[in-house]
């Protein structure tokens, strides 16, 4: 007994679309679940944060965790600096360039030429200083009504991440 061309048709058509929605990918939920989207969405809104609250003091949010960075191990080398900051020294380098151009930190050569060496100056010391209650400022508005112990919980796990 032969099939009729309608069923065999349907059946095609059926095995067809049974493909076709086997090949499809639901992405609704990705952004929901991925790291790489979540992480730099919190990024942006917290950036912004510390922008506004920074702006009035003349430094970026950049600028203030390399004069930070500075402070805490002061005369340190270009490349601990990139160590510690999670960069490479080319960046390193080319953020360095505004810092001291304003005058808030001293480069000189290390032990060979091309090691570069930073402090704070004068300058640089006070401008940290001034930049700490707008970071604290900018900090509780960026956490929120984050309980700490949530926050305690969350920052372990993003040092995880990025270690």
């Amino acid at each position: 007994m032969r099939k009729s061309f309608t069923t065999t048709r349907r059946k095609e058509q059926t095995r067809t679309q049974f493909r076709r929605r086997r090949r499809t990918v639901d992405v609704a939920y990705i952004p929901r679940v991925c790291p790489a989207y979540n992480l730099a969405k919190a990024y942006k809104t917290v950036i912004r944060n510390f922008e506004e609250e920074f702006r009035p003091i003349g430094v970026s949010p950049t600028q203030f965790g390399i004069l930070v960075h500075v402070a805490i191990s002061e005369p340190v080398t270009a490349a601990l600096l990139a160590e510690q900051l999670g960069s490479d020294p080319s960046t390193v380098s080319r953020n360095m360039e505004s810092v001291i151009t304003r005058g808030f930190v001293n480069s000189r050569t290390g032990k060979d030429r091309r090691e570069r060496v930073y402090s704070l100056t004068e300058d640089g010391r006070t401008v940290l200083e001034s930049a700490v209650p707008a970071w604290k400022s900018a900090s509780r508005r960026a956490l929120g009504g984050m309980r700490k112990s949530a926050w305690d919980v969350v920052l372990r796990d993003l040092r995880t991440l990025s270690n």
